[in-house]
């Protein structure tokens, strides 16, 4: 009994102690090659721990390996861009002066809605307000506002402004949201004639279209560049 208790607390110190060597990171920021290698370690030391008949060394060597590995990685990424490049991989731009990255959502398999609660949580309830959105490497998306919706606040300007209203996507990739179009008590026919009217009478032309409580409609249609329309439609219908 004592003996598997020892075993596991010096695995355990060894496993926290390499953990630590490696940096201060949440799993949440760890790049790709440092989450393989800490779920390695994490395997490796099971097995020791539970079966007696294997030693310690042989259960820590594995481990010093791994992270002798790490080290090496992470110095060569930081002298070799395309070493860097291989391992840490390269952000992504998803959103640029307002318009969406269409090519990049598809390749990183990301949807709209994705996006858009990707942006609420950076603070961005507009896309059109996205100076840049970017995917970093670690997986977390940073937001750079534009100067006119970050630099000045309207409380600051002594400005009274609309109401504050909720955003819900109304098309994505060609497809009615039903549910949000319900949501916002549209009118389908209206919101068909809202589009027609801007210029997009087919919805497979529409990359996806976003209403807020107050009627604001904006439209990003498929193509490179995107054809982008802000106008309005009657909500609470």
């Amino acid at each position: 009994m004592l003996n598997v208790f020892g075993r596991a607390l010096i695995l355990y110190l060894a496993v926290v102690l390499f953990i630590r060597m490696m940096g201060k990171r949440q799993i949440g920021e760890l790049q790709p090659f440092e989450l393989v290698i800490t779920l390695l370690i994490a395997d490796l030391v099971a097995t020791p721990m539970q079966n007696i008949g294997i030693s310690l060394v042989d259960g820590i060597i594995p481990v010093i390996v791994l992270f002798c590995i790490h080290t090496i990685i992470s110095y060569i990424g930081m002298k070799n861009n395309a070493v860097r490049t291989l391992f840490f991989g390269h952000p992504s731009v998803l959103v640029e002066h307002g318009t969406v990255n269409e090519k990049e959502l598809r390749k990183l398999s990301m949807s709209i809605p994705e996006l858009m609660e990707t942006l609420r949580l950076n603070g961005a309830f507009h896309i059109e307000d996205v100076w840049r959105a970017t995917l970093e490497t670690n997986g977390s998306v940073s937001v750079q506002l534009t100067n006119a919706s970050s630099a000045v606040t309207a409380q600051d300007a002594h400005v009274r402004t609309k109401p504050d209203a909720t955003v819900m996507t109304v098309v994505v990739d060609g497809r009615l949201d039903m549910k949000n179009i319900q949501a916002l008590r549209l009118d389908l026919r209206k919101l068909r004639d809202a589009l027609a009217q801007a210029g997009f009478e087919e919805l497979d032309t529409i990359f996806y279209a976003t209403v807020d409580e107050l009627g604001a409609l904006h439209i990003q249609g498929h193509g490179d560049p995107p054809q982008l329309v802000d106008t309005t439609v009657e909500v609470g219908a």
